[in-house]
């Protein structure tokens, strides 16, 4: 998985997407509180790490990827360097941060990518991490993807493709996994850049209130 995604982040460096702000950041700020701590959770080249941090917010990165977080810290203007830190981490394991320490966890498409039982294992350690009252907002893979069914089928809305496995989200099957969250916007019209060049707008968004 990591050396996946270390090519992939070798290939974004080559689109125009890459050093801008994700449409999901920019859409779902208006849902925070105006200052807090946000761990990202597969952040990649931190273009969201950069856009959120310039809005004030104190940064947590986390990634799997070495490649994307060099690319990352790269990228991370000198003035912001105080207040984002970059952390080589795999979800799928228990994130390395005390309980209750996080105003928001945030997420854009890094968490559609296990089975069942990782999936909540990770959605409980996210609410572990969140302060009283704190957010969740994240972005997931839709069953309305065109490619929703390609590949070997593992579990229900869980497939290998190629080298690595996709889950798929529907606004109903997502509330078992953030139902201990109290849902302020949840629809599946989410976007990319690559998503709007083709006219597809169906991915997951959910933001909640702990």
């Amino acid at each position: 998985m990591k050396t996946y995604w270390d090519r992939l982040h070798k290939l974004y460096t080559k689109e125009d997407w890459i050093n801008r702000p994700t449409l999901f950041a920019q859409w779902v700020i208006k849902y925070f509180p105006p200052s807090g701590h946000i761990l990202d959770i597969g952040g990649g080249q931190g273009q969201d790490a950069i856009y959120f941090s310039g809005k004030g917010y104190q940064y947590t990165l986390t990634d799997i990827s070495k490649t994307g977080l060099d690319y990352a810290r790269k990228k991370i203007p000198n003035n912001m360097k105080n207040r984002i830190k970059l952390v080589k981490h795999d979800v799928a394991n228990p994130l390395p941060f005390n309980k209750e320490i996080f105003d928001i966890v945030y997420s854009h498409l890094s968490l559609h990518y296990f089975d069942k039982k990782t999936t909540k294992k990770i959605f409980s350690q996210i609410y572990k991490v969140l302060k009283p009252h704190g957010f969740i907002a994240i972005m997931l893979n839709s069953t309305k993807d065109p490619e929703y069914g390609q590949g070997k089928k593992l579990e229900q809305d869980f497939y290998q493709i190629g080298e690595i496995t996709k889950r798929y989200f529907s606004p109903k099957s997502i509330k078992e996994f953030v139902q201990p969250y109290h849902t302020i916007m949840l629809d599946n019209r989410g976007e990319t850049y690559k998503d709007r060049r083709i006219g597809v707008h169906n991915l997951i968004r959910f933001v909640g209130k702990k």
